[in-house]
């Protein structure tokens, strides 16, 4: 069952609940948008409402230096890299692009990321939060950032679940500022076992983002499960080294990761035409780690 399953996202509200959402934040021009497309039975994220798709594609990236335009390839045409099992991995936000998100202006984006860690027989709970800052078409300052370092890879695979919330209420900012503070910070470190004081506050950021969506201006934008497994099955995501991109794109038939490619020039994904993809788009790293420990990560504000 998913972690976020209780919290529907904007594509998953009723048209007039998106449209008293658009107003409340100011976003006139999106709210008038709907009201036209609504009216005339048109796809509501049609032009630029992207943040109203409902379905995300996950795309890799294999491991690759230099200048050339790399390949994109849909996970679930991997092999497994089964010799993963058992070691220690680290998980990275590469890349954190705003193609449309509601609202004008600059976007502020609480970023949660749950994931679970085998440690023997027993699992803890891992939590991951940030606050991301950027405009429509534009990327966060977020390159490489760690999220999980010295995680241990069980033998059916790893699953990440992420959401997105977008912040509108100033009132939040001492909420903000909890999840943000050393506290959590530092008791969100996993030693080699379980930690007793990990599922309250794992319990206690769970409640705070919680307390975060029950404001107007708030809203959860972008909801996804990444399962990643050793498995034979062609439907089902493999786990390699290398880079996974998340893109919250129509499940219609007409999205291609073929028509796509990573330029390490401009750190995007782009077409032959140079066009940067019109999509919110996540990007995890997945490499070797030499933590003797499993840690969450340390993050500076």
């Amino acid at each position: 069952m998913s972690i976020f399953e209780d919290q529907p996202s904007l594509c998953d509200l009723p048209l007039a609940q998106i449209i008293s959402y658009l107003e409340e934040i100011e976003d006139n021009d999106g709210a008038q948008s709907l009201q036209r497309r609504g009216a005339s039975g048109q796809s509501l994220f049609g032009g630029n409402r992207k943040y109203l798709i409902g379905s995300h594609m996950l795309g890799f990236i294999a491991p690759g230096a230099g200048h050339m335009r790399l390949p994109i390839v849909p996970a679930i045409t991997l092999q497994p890299e089964k010799d993963l099992i058992g070691t220690s991995i680290k998980i990275t936000l590469d890349k954190f692009r705003v193609a449309n998100y509601p609202g004008t202006g600059q976007h502020r984006i609480l970023t949660e990321i749950f994931g679970r860690n085998q440690a023997g027989r027993e699992t803890e709970d891992l939590r991951f939060s940030t606050m991301l800052s950027a405009k429509d078409n534009d990327s966060a300052g977020a390159f490489g950032v760690p999220i999980f370092t010295g995680l241990k890879v069980p033998a059916d695979g790893l699953a990440l679940e992420a959401r997105t919330v977008r912040v509108g209420s100033t009132t939040d900012d001492a909420i903000i500022e909890a999840l943000e503070s050393a506290p959590f910070k530092e008791g969100l470190k996993l030693l080699a076992h379980v930690q007793p004081v990990l599922p309250q506050l794992v319990s206690l950021a769970s409640g705070a983002t919680t307390s975060l969506l029950k404001r107007k201006k708030n809203a959860q934008v972008q909801k996804f499960v990444v399962g990643l497994d050793f498995g034979g099955s062609a439907t089902s995501a493999k786990l390699r080294l290398g880079s996974y991109v998340v893109v919250q794109a129509p499940d219609d038939g007409s999205f291609n990761w073929t028509d796509w490619k990573f330029d390490p020039q401009s750190s995007s994904i782009i077409n032959d035409q140079n066009e940067v993809a019109p999509f919110n788009t996540i990007v995890f790293g997945i490499s070797p780690s030499a933590a003797d420990t499993p840690l969450s990560a340390q993050r500076e504000h």
